[in-house]
């Protein structure tokens, strides 16, 4: 298979074991992070995977791009999930009351993405070309609500619909 550029597996690997561990010691409740992005809208879902039923999302919301993310800021690093995810997980914790503690949480993160994945990065080319990058969002700790995102994975939206088809 095609080796992916600039990623360092073994370090990688490393890394989300670490995270794993420590999150499995401590009894942490994992949330399924989901999100439907284009360069119009990003529609964003937050699931409890300790529920019996999770086929209904804890909470949902959609965001018109353009009214989050300004084309002053295409180029910011990690524009995305400062102005998307970011305020997206601040909703969640603000309107749902049986959400357990932000100190109790862990969050998987899938994001299915029109445009080319690659190395678990994305541009968003109807959107100025911004960058979407998995891997950086889950090394982002700049915040309370993104440095509980242990995994994030991106994958093209097409594949996302013929994983349900």
């Amino acid at each position: 298979g095609a080796i992916d550029r600039g990623v360092n597996h073994r370090e990688k690997i490393v890394s989300q074991l670490q995270y794993f561990f420590f999150f499995f010691i401590m009894k942490k409740t994992f949330y399924l992070l989901t999100g439907d992005i284009g360069g119009t809208n990003s529609r964003m879902y937050l699931y409890d995977t300790s529920c019996g039923d999770c086929d209904e999302p804890k909470v949902v919301q959609h965001y018109r791009n353009s009214n989050h993310i300004a084309p002053e800021h295409y180029k910011e690093p990690g524009v995305f999930q400062k102005r998307i995810i970011t305020p997206f997980l601040e909703h969640c914790w603000a309107s749902c009351d049986d959400l357990e503690p932000l100190n109790n949480v862990a969050i998987v993160a899938t994001l299915a993405i029109a445009g080319v994945v690659d190395d678990n990065r994305v541009h968003l080319t109807n959107l100025g070309g911004i960058l979407v990058d998995g891997t950086a969002i889950e090394m982002d700790k700049s915040n309370k609500y993104l440095k509980h995102i242990v995994v994030c994975r991106i994958i093209n939206d097409f594949v996302a619909v013929r994983c349900v088809v």
